[in-house]
Order: C-alpha cells, then sequence, then structure tokens
C-alpha cells in the first residue's frame, strides 16, 4: 500500500514539475529536453530488449520442459560496433547476464569470453552483419521470420506463418 502511494506521489510531483517547468521555459523547451531525449533512450531500450530475445534460432519451452537453464540461455549476444561501448556492453554481453545476473558489469566481456567457450554449440550467435548494418538486419529478420511461437510440442520455435 505505501509503495503504490509513493510511486504514485512521485508520478504526480513529477508531472507537476514537468507542467511548471514548461510554463516558465515554454513547451517546446520541455519536448526538447526532456520528451525528445526520453522516447530516444526508451526507444533503445525497447530495441535492444528486442533483439536480445528474438531470433529464430532462440527456442521457447512448455511448462513441462523449461528450465530455469534453459530459459536463461534463451537469449541472444549482439554485436552493435561502436554502440557496445556507449551502451556499457549490454547487447554483447546479454547471455552472460542471465546467467550470472548479479556479476558487475564491468566483468561481462570476460565472462562472455569464458561462457561462449564453455557453451559451445548451446551459445546462439545471430547471422546478422556487426554495427548498426546488423541492428537494421537483426530488426527486419525479426519482424518478417518472428511473427508468432507456435503451440504444439515442448519446445517451441518463431515462426512467421
Amino acid at each position: 500500500m505505501f509503495m503504490s502511494t509513493f510511486l504514485i506521489g512521485s508520478y504526480c510531483l513529477t508531472i507537476m514539475q514537468i507542467r511548471l517547468i514548461g510554463h516558465v521555459m515554454g513547451s517546446m523547451w520541455v519536448v526538447k529536453v526532456y520528451v525528445l531525449p526520453y522516447l530516444w533512450v526508451n526507444l533503445w531500450l525497447v530495441l535492444i530488449t528486442h533483439l536480445q530475445h528474438t531470433d529464430v534460432n532462440v527456442p521457447h519451452f512448455s511448462a513441462n520442459e523449461w528450465t530455469w537453464l534453459k530459459g536463461a540461455l534463451s537469449t541472444v549476444d549482439r554485436d552493435y560496433g561502436f554502440l557496445n561501448g556507449i551502451h556499457h556492453h549490454i547487447a554483447d554481453t546479454h547471455v552472460v547476464h542471465h546467467l550470472l545476473h548479479r556479476m558487475p558489469h564491468y566483468h561481462a566481456q570476460e565472462a562472455t569470453a569464458a561462457v561462449k567457450k564453455v557453451l559451445g554449440k548451446y551459445y546462439h550467435v545471430p547471422s546478422v552483419s556487426p554495427g548498426l548494418k546488423g541492428i537494421v538486419e537483426a530488426l527486419w529478420s525479426s519482424q518478417t521470420h518472428c511473427r508468432f511461437v507456435e503451440d504444439e510440442g515442448d519446445v517451441l520455435w518463431y515462426k512467421n506463418r
């Protein structure tokens, strides 16, 4: 009860502050300084999360077949080129994040190198180019080939029709 009341109060306070700043500085200033950066950051968060968990080679599991390890390995590391460093390597070390979620992120690259060797064929490697071109290719592939997950069997795969 306390937490929901606190969150609603925080939300209302934030809205009031934004409206006050908008009144003082102008609504276009708020759009440029707050709304557009907010949308930009959320675009990247949603895009990266979508591409980490959506690939034709990543299986899904029914309740009978699912285990924590199978679920943790049902993700993809993606190489975003120069963006890897800007994004603190959240995209190219995602598998290790699922396996060792309490590990500090600054060890993720070395842990990923070690985990790749241990996992072997169970480490999913996407077949797209690195960098921005790879982002576009992965998004195109996920949108054209990953329309739904079949509902028959214990190991389920993305389908496009």
